[in-house]
């Protein structure tokens, strides 16, 4: 009698601090800008596009409300219907694509805020993206024990993206050989022309005509899309009598993809990597030949000025 009697207070319990809460978030509505079927959203785009997810958040009761809002990956069940993933998990296919947003939301009483969110799936992705929306009154929880619940609503998103081509080049603007009198280093410009991130190796060379030769490599370096960026040789302590350098460079690159993705059957395509080289011829000066060049010339001035007012 007893175990029953705590069992129907604490499901009486449970399903009142359940129902206050539901309440609360009951009174809080959100939809599509777009008439959607059952609230769900269906989007068609283009990868590496910024696509406009649009709601409609309606505070229904009297009071302020401030809401967070979350975006997560979704999925379908094996009986055909939608869910969300935790928000405490990864989200690879969906929410990390989802553009910076505010992820609390201040609604006053009886009104309600338009909020358009964006969307922007990576060069390479294609398929389909499933996706949800939460929202969640904000300090609206429950402690049960040692569970802590928050009581949220979900709307569904599905992305179809579209592939688009995978466009790959990097440009050489510069190499330089710079430093002070003690250590040097091979400085080299890279440019990213297109559209997508690149795993970068770079291989090069630098020797002269006296015997000197050091190679050095740098591999698994990354360069962002669109982006220049400076990369530089470890510290080189050249020989004292420093006079021309050959530098000969070889970079080979390939598209920087990510790789847990699997529904990416594209892929496969894009894993020979193009290879660019060139060679540049530098001349690096030691301080004390260029002092010692001037005094040189200095004193052949001198010299053959005396020997002119000698003669005359």
């Amino acid at each position: 009698m007893l175990k029953k009697l705590i069992l129907f207070t604490s499901t009486l319990a449970i399903s009142f601090l359940s129902f206050s809460f539901w309440q609360n978030i009951g009174q809080i509505q959100a939809s599509f800008c777009q008439e959607t079927q059952n609230n769900e959203m269906n989007i068609v785009t283009q990868a590496d596009k910024e696509t406009e997810i649009c709601l409609i958040f309606e505070n229904k009761s009297d009071t302020d409300t401030v809401l967070d809002i979350n975006f997560v990956d979704g999925a379908i069940t094996p009986d055909g219907n939608r869910a969300c993933m935790d928000p405490d998990k990864a989200k690879p296919n969906f929410g990390q694509y989802v553009l910076p947003w505010e992820f609390e939301l201040e609604i006053p009483a009886n009104t309600q805020k338009k909020q358009i969110y964006k969307i922007k799936f990576p060069v390479w992705y294609s398929g389909i993206s499933h996706g949800c929306v939460l929202y969640s009154i904000k300090d609206k929880e429950a402690s049960l024990w040692s569970m802590r619940v928050v009581f949220s609503k979900s709307h569904s998103i599905d992305i179809l993206v579209w592939w688009v081509e995978v466009k790959s080049k990097i440009k050489a603007q510069n190499i330089a050989l710079s430093g002070d009198q003690i250590y040097n280093r091979i400085v080299l410009n890279l440019k990213n022309q297109w559209n997508i991130d690149q795993t970068v190796n770079i291989k090069w060379n630098i020797s002269n005509n006296f015997g000197y030769s050091e190679d050095f490599e740098m591999s698994g370096l990354l360069l962002k899309a669109g982006e220049t960026e400076w990369f530089s040789s470890n510290n080189l302590h050249l020989p004292d009598y420093k006079w021309i350098f050959s530098v000969k460079i070889y970079v080979d690159y390939q598209p920087h993809f990510n790789f847990h993705i699997t529904n990416q059957d594209q892929k496969s395509e894009y894993t020979v990597p193009w290879t660019i080289s060139f060679s540049k011829i530098l001349i690096l000066w030691n301080r004390f030949y260029i002092i010692s060049g001037w005094v040189i010339v200095i004193l052949l001035v001198i010299i053959i000025s005396k020997i002119f007012k000698r003669k005359r």
